[in-house]
């Protein structure tokens, strides 16, 4: 158990009563669905030192609690300067599950889960004081939401691995940095090559990683790999192929992708529905792929040629449970409504409350660093002085192994609280 692990460590935790419907405050909605209570767990990591500011860390996902994955990922030594809270967000981990209703997951996406963060706000910091906002991945979609909706509790705002949203050009974007990624990783280590066309060859329909919900066989097992090169450095796949046992490999292998893999896949509807809502543009996954793969034929990039490829995933992945076919039929006939970034919304609220937002980008972050280029862009139509960005040569994790990342910018919030 998480709780368990956290006696005599520095950290304080608690749950907060939160509303299903956010702010709204009828009883029931149009489909029957119920405002009821639900309960956020949340943490706090102290600083290690008195006086120091607050900040929300918004974990990436969708569908992925704090608890359950993010708390092993050394969230003790993150930001030592900071008071970090950290939260289950809602439908996750230790904080409260949806119902069977499936229509009430449209009240889980990134604009009732910056609802509960304000709440946390209010216990733990109090009703006029600020703190500062940081998103890693999704977490930096929930946080744009934030900057949306509450600008008024923000002393400043960072992101990581998330920008500016096309669901369309994200497929894309990763599909051919995969590619690119991949092909480098190759040159550097031929052998490896060798291992991952072997291990694909003698794959078997009979092979499978699955959740509940959703199962992934055969040779598109390989294509889980997309998400290990976005977030793991060259030499950590290294050591990753060479624990591969050569007696045993299709199964050592199985065995060694299965957690990442089963995190990914357990996601389930809450992460499908959330995704529509706050990712998708009203879209569908195969609405999506479909565009994606136009684009890149345009282009004479065919997904179809490269050794790993998210899209042939997305296209091979089984749905095997009827919850989550009741899901797929909801969303193929717009019963949930697309809540996009509010990009206008958030360059008015960073002129009007006077607060700066720096967004990160690692160069070799496969899922993210051409929607950092394109917020950018963005950024400088519109001539904003309190929009930054910054690059780097990490991937997708960087923020969590590169130490000295954010220091220059929170150093002036820590020294004067110290």
């Amino acid at each position: 158990m998480f709780i368990e692990t956290l006696h005599g460590e520095n950290v304080e935790y608690g749950w907060i009563d939160s509303h299903l419907f956010a702010e709204d405050k009828a009883s029931t909605d149009a489909k029957g669905i119920e405002n009821k209570t639900v309960k956020i767990f949340y943490l706090i990591r102290k600083a290690n030192h008195q006086n120091a500011p607050y900040l929300i860390f918004f974990n990436g996902g969708p569908g992925i609690a704090f608890s359950e994955i993010f708390h092993a990922h050394n969230y003790k030594t993150f930001l030592p300067d900071i008071n970090v809270v950290f939260m289950d967000q809602r439908g996750n981990g230790l904080s409260d599950k949806p119902g069977s209703d499936l229509h009430e997951l449209k009240y889980y996406s990134a604009k009732y889960i910056s609802y509960d963060a304000e709440m946390v706000r209010k216990k733990i910091v109090g009703d006029k004081a600020k703190w500062i906002v940081f998103g890693q991945s999704y977490g930096g979609v929930v946080a744009r939401k934030y900057l949306e909706l509450y600008p008024e509790s923000i002393l400043i705002a960072l992101t990581h691995g998330s920008a500016k949203y096309s669901a369309v050009n994200v497929a894309a974007y990763t599909e051919k940095n995969t590619s690119k990624r991949i092909n480098e990783y190759f040159e550097k280590y031929p052998n490896d090559l060798k291992l991952i066309e072997s291990l694909k060859s003698n794959l078997r329909p009979s092979d499978y990683v699955s959740t509940i919900d959703y199962r992934l066989s055969g040779k598109s097992i390989i294509d889980l790999l997309y998400i290990f090169y976005a977030i793991y450095p060259d030499e950590k796949m290294h050591d990753l192929y060479n624990s591969i046992d050569s007696n045993n490999s299709t199964n050592s292998f199985l065995e060694k992708i299965k957690p990442l893999a089963e995190t990914l896949l357990k996601t389930g509807n809450l992460g499908s529905a959330i995704a529509y809502i706050d990712l998708c543009d009203g879209k569908t996954e195969k609405e999506i792929t479909a565009e994606a793969i136009r684009e890149l034929e345009s282009k004479n990039f065919y997904y179809k040629e490269q050794l790993i490829s998210k899209i042939r995933l997305s296209d091979n992945l089984e749905t095997i449970s009827d919850e989550a076919r009741g899901l797929d039929k909801l969303l193929e006939s717009n019963n949930f409504k697309s809540d996009s970034t509010n990009w206008e919304k958030i360059a008015a609220n960073l002129k009007t409350y006077h607060f700066q937002f720096h967004v990160y980008g690692s160069s070799n972050d496969a899922l993210a660093f051409d929607s950092v280029k394109d917020e950018e862009k963005f950024a400088k139509s519109i001539h904003s002085d309190s929009w930054h960005f910054h690059y780097s040569d990490g991937n997708h994790r960087e923020w969590l192994v590169n130490k000295d990342l954010f220091n220059k910018i929170l150093s002036p919030y820590v020294s004067k609280k110290k």
